[in-house]
């Protein structure tokens, strides 16, 4: 059984832009491949976790100069699916305190100290 090489995505001139423009930033944590590669691992981790879309955009904004001179503006965006949160109930006091029990509800006296009630178990034969 021969195994087939997995090869990334040719980009081809696309890629060449993305390395022409790391080679002319200074800080390596700003290169736009590096960008590009986090962004569509957190989109792509992002969707799996959460079983929704996420959406990773590259955006090219390209500005012309005198003669053959042109700038490039590349922004990278993700709008990555929000994880769930949960909602938990409390209680307010007077003074607006949050308690975990209503500190309005009356207390039984004694209660911490009354016996486990015993559990029957019914055998089988």
């Amino acid at each position: 059984m021969t195994e087939e090489k997995q090869e990334a995505l040719d980009l081809g001139e696309f890629a060449q832009t993305i390395a022409a423009i790391d080679r002319v930033e200074t800080d390596p944590e700003r290169h736009l491949s590096i960008q590009i590669d986090a962004g569509v691992r957190d989109a792509v981790n992002a969707a799996k976790a959460s079983g929704k879309k996420a959406k990773f955009t590259i955006e090219v904004i390209v500005e012309p100069h005198a003669g053959s001179r042109i700038q490039l503006q590349v922004t990278v965006k993700s709008t990555l699916p929000k994880p769930p949160t949960s909602a938990v109930v409390l209680y307010t006091d007077d003074m607006g305190r949050l308690h975990n029990a209503d500190p309005a509800q009356l207390k039984l006296p004694h209660t911490s100290q009354l016996p486990a009630v015993p559990t029957l178990v019914k055998k089988e034969n």
